[in-house]
């Protein structure tokens, strides 16, 4: 009963307590079906809940006030003048408190038993432990969840990540080959202007030589031809005396001409080897040479 109690502290609870069951009776969490009968909520005075309001509020504002941590804000509310430092002595307050689980109470460290630090450390260990375990198995569900959500991009990424190595080696290996590609055409770009020099300079000799050859030649052929025509005179000459002598007979022309001709044909097949040059001072003994000849066929003619 709420008359009975005597400490501010312990009417607020059981006003809280009642409140809350209330709440749950006619608002459960999990959809269950209400209870017929709820106890109903004791009706309050406005007024008193006006001025219960106000000692609370009132009460706040003198705490903030005694408080250092707080201060008055421009618009008139309470606000932490330096968090950091609240959090360190918030800290140290929480260090001084300890936790006893049977009956479960708070206590100031400094006036707990040995027995008593003992109890609330093992129960605090016990706690995290207990906590850790909680969060191990929400944690080992919560993994098997995403690998059966996320196993075909698993399988997928693992296969992606394989060829996109051997991309990364590919292009790896072609890169190296670009680069010696590159230094070779330097290489062979540098070296092909000597090679071009040289070229040209064989070309170039090749040319004078064949010019040379070629005058060679013309020359050797014109001095074929002057000898050629120099022993066709000759053998003219030779007919026109015999012609005048004592004439000649159809077959001997003809074999004569049978002649000229095989020897042009074998002075046409060695134009390489020209005949040497007759000399100044024997033409007359050649010419008085031949003359006799011919007077001495002529003879064995008739």
């Amino acid at each position: 009963d709420l008359q009975d109690a005597r400490d501010p502290e312990e009417l607020l609870e059981k006003e809280l307590l009642r409140m809350v069951h209330y709440d749950a009776l006619a608002n459960p969490v999990v959809a269950k079906k209400v209870k017929k009968h709820i106890p109903p909520l004791e009706d309050v005075d406005p007024e008193a809940l006006e001025e219960a309001k106000r000692l609370l509020r009132k009460q706040v504002e003198d705490d903030y006030a005694r408080s250092n941590h707080y201060v008055r804000s421009p618009a008139g509310a309470f606000e932490l003048a330096d968090y950091t430092k609240y959090c360190a002595e918030r800290d140290d307050v929480d260090r001084d408190i300890i936790f006893l689980p049977n009956p479960p109470r708070y206590l100031l460290s400094k006036t707990a038993s040995h027995g008593e630090r003992l109890a609330a450390a093992r129960h605090a260990f016990e706690v995290g432990r207990n906590h850790m375990t909680v969060e191990t198995e929400r944690a080992a569900k919560l993994e098997n969840r995403v690998q059966i959500l996320s196993g075909g991009y698993m399988s997928r990424s693992e296969s992606l990540l394989t060829k996109l190595r051997e991309l990364h080696e590919a292009i790896t290996e072609s890169t190296a080959e670009l680069a010696c590609f590159q230094n070779l055409q330097q290489n062979e770009m540098l070296a092909l202007k000597q090679r071009l020099e040289m070229q040209m300079a064989d070309v170039a000799t090749q040319e004078s030589r064949e010019s040379a050859l070629q005058q060679d030649y013309k020359k050797l052929q014109m001095d074929l031809e002057d000898v050629m025509e120099a022993q066709a005179k000759q053998r003219e000459a030779r007919l026109a005396k015999l012609r005048k002598r004592g004439g000649m007979r159809p077959e001997e022309a003809e074999a004569e001409a049978k002649a000229v001709a095989q020897a042009m044909e074998v002075d046409a097949a060695t134009p390489e080897a020209p005949p040497a040059e007759p000399k100044a001072a024997e033409p007359k003994a050649d010419e008085a040479v031949e003359e006799e000849d011919d007077d001495d066929d002529l003879d064995e003619d008739l």
